[in-house]
């Protein structure tokens, strides 16, 4: 469908140019590499995003004044009109006025669609140390991860980087940013951050190296209660899982009587690997959810086809490592209003099969999957809602989210998972519900 579109926003721009009479001489084109990134874009959209809607419907955002009457165009007539719009500028002026429709449209489709840098998603093999910093787009530290050179020099949430090196990164973005922080193993960098309270900026020296984020926080409660806490959802966690609760076993003085798993801290992260998560604790033939798209239409996540979608070497690994035991210890599971899709599937999976009481604060409520799609010639990327997650109990996550069986107070104290020291506070009103519900052995029933 694009290559089409694409002919036929040639075929206007060079009509819309011949017929200026100012321009005669010069006509004005748009360059080739804006009008290969918008047609790749239109018919990307046309192909997969969850919803199907008409060429008009997507582009009227770029062309407001047009009203609903673009609701009556076909396909030639809506596109002319996006041509006569674009050809208003020239050079820099036309790749802004691309940029800007697309992101008009994006916006349009859905909260989390998108047109992003390749560089916040993908990074160089050349810069593949790092410094352990999380940051929002105004360049303050959300999170630093656990043993990280960043976590080391005691750089703490809430500073904000207005420097690193010799430059400043005022007019910068989040991921030119992200790229001067990366770099060799080894290699010194040097930021300057405010912080709230101190008197003058602070700086800090760093030195890059591999991070490994770890996206499991464990600890041993009341010498036979496993806690734990999930920051995301990665190909590792089920591994880092197994790993902590063997340790915790041997540390126990007791036989495991129940697991708390806490989500208030995770954001989610990848699909396949959320529904593996949320197995662990389900009979092995239990369907996690249902993914409904376009291209495949419904897609059940059930215990084989989770195991199935592992690659052979995966498959070999979780056949030794997947913990038993799982799928009938009491569990309570706490969430919160950060938790939020991954974890959302997590904990509505464990929800509808009455194999855990979920206790704390209604969730995040986003149920849709996000594919990241490439536009042609150019370093960026559609971030484009292709999926829709549906509950065991047929309800979309999506606006709804999670309603705990019991609710209580989040007790939420950090941003984001906190280190091992700071886990599972004994002041934690969640915390303590929890072990009160493990302690009668309650399973929930409804």
């Amino acid at each position: 469908m694009h290559q089409f579109v694409l002919f036929l926003f040639s075929l206007f721009i060079g009509v819309c140019t011949a017929t200026s009479p100012v321009h005669a001489q010069t006509p004005r084109k748009l360059p080739l590499a804006a009008l290969e990134k918008f047609s790749s874009a239109i018919g990307l959209i046309r192909k997969y995003h969850f919803e199907l809607k008409p060429t008009s419907q997507i582009v009227r955002p770029c062309v407001p004044e047009a009203g609903s009457a673009v609701d009556g165009m076909n396909d030639f007539e809506v596109m002319k009109l996006v041509a006569d719009t674009f050809n208003s500028g020239s050079g820099p002026e036309l790749e802004k006025s691309v940029h800007a429709c697309l992101k008009k449209i994006l916006a349009s489709l859905g909260p989390h669609n998108d047109l992003v840098h390749r560089d916040e998603f993908f990074a160089d093999a050349s810069k593949a140390a790092a410094t352990g910093l999380e940051l929002n787009k105004d360049f303050s530290v959300v999170s630093t991860i656990e043993g990280s050179p960043a976590s080391l020099a005691d750089v703490q949430p809430g500073d904000q980087i207005d420097r690193i090196d010799d430059r400043s990164t005022v007019g910068l973005n989040l991921p030119e940013v992200i790229s001067l922080l990366r770099g060799e193993k080894d290699t010194l960098v040097t930021l300057r951050v405010k912080r709230q309270g101190a008197q003058a900026p602070l700086e800090f020296t760093l030195k890059r190296q591999q991070v490994r984020m770890k996206s499991v926080g464990a600890k041993l409660l009341k010498g036979q209660v496993v806690y734990l806490s999930l920051a995301s959802v990665t190909t590792e966690t089920v591994v880092q899982v197994k790993t902590e609760i063997d340790s915790l076993k041997k540390q126990a003085q007791e036989p495991i009587s129940g697991v708390i798993l806490d989500l208030r801290y995770s954001q989610g992260g990848l699909l396949h690997q959320s529904a593996h998560m949320a197995s662990l604790f389900l009979p092995p033939k239990a369907i996690v959810l249902t993914l409904v798209n376009r291209v495949d239409g419904q897609t059940k996540y059930d215990g084989d086809f989770i195991f199935n979608g592992l690659s052979r070497d995966q498959q070999k690994q979780m056949s030794k490592i997947v913990p038993t035991g799982l799928e009938t210890i009491p569990l309570v599971v706490i969430v919160g209003p950060r938790t939020a899709s991954g974890a959302e599937i997590i904990a509505a999976a464990l929800q509808d099969h009455q194999r855990a009481l979920v206790l704390g604060e209604k969730t995040f409520a986003k149920g849709t999957i996000e594919t990241l799609l490439p536009l042609r010639d150019s370093p960026e990327y559609l971030k484009l809602t292709t999926g829709q997650i549906v509950r065991f109990n047929q309800d979309p996550i999506e606006g709804l989210g999670v309603i705990p069986n019991e609710r209580i107070a989040s007790g939420l104290n950090f941003q984001s998972m906190p280190r091992t020291k700071d886990l599972a506070s004994p002041s934690d009103p969640a915390i303590i519900r929890a072990l009160e519900i493990l302690g009668t052995k309650m399973v929930p029933v409804k």
